[in-house]
This record gives C-alpha cells, structure tokens and sequence, in this order.
C-alpha cells in the first residue's frame, strides 16, 4: 500500500513537474511571439500613415495632375512639346 501511495505520489509530482516547464518554456515563446507581431504593428501603422499622406496629397487635384503628367509623360492641352532624338 505504502508502495502505490509514493508511486502514485511520484507521477503527480512528475506530471506537475512537467506540466510547469512545459509552460515556462511556451510562455518564453509567446513573449518572443508578440514582439513579433508588435513590430508588424508598428511598421503596418507607419505604413499606414505613410499611405494616409499619399492620400491627402493626391486629393488635391493639382498634386493629382502634376503626378499624373510625370509618370505618362503628358502635356497639358493648348501646350507642344517637341521631342528631341539623339541618332
């Protein structure tokens, strides 16, 4: 009887031994894990406000046509523009 009881005593305190590294070692990956995502957040927050910027500036419809006409290459009506080739 003496026997079961430290025997049964002994896996108990093996379980919760266990049990407690266990979490001890999960909670080091959790805290490593939600650094992590906390960095994402930030860079996605100034992403964010970088895009919101972007956002005002291209409202105005100045900002917007001057954006425009440089990346097509377009010139406003009534205006020539004269292309010079280097042959």
């Amino acid at each position: 009887m003496k026997w079961i009881l430290l025997l049964f005593l002994f896996m108990v305190i093996f379980g919760l031994s266990f049990g407690f590294f266990r979490l001890y070692f999960l909670t080091g990956t959790l805290h490593s894990d939600v650094s992590n995502l906390r960095a994402k957040a930030d860079k996605l927050q100034e992403e964010g406000e970088i895009l919101s910027a972007d956002l005002d500036y291209y409202k105005n419809d100045y900002n917007l046509e001057k954006e425009i006409r440089s990346r097509f290459n377009l010139v406003p009506k009534g205006v020539s523009a004269l292309i010079i080739s280097s042959k």
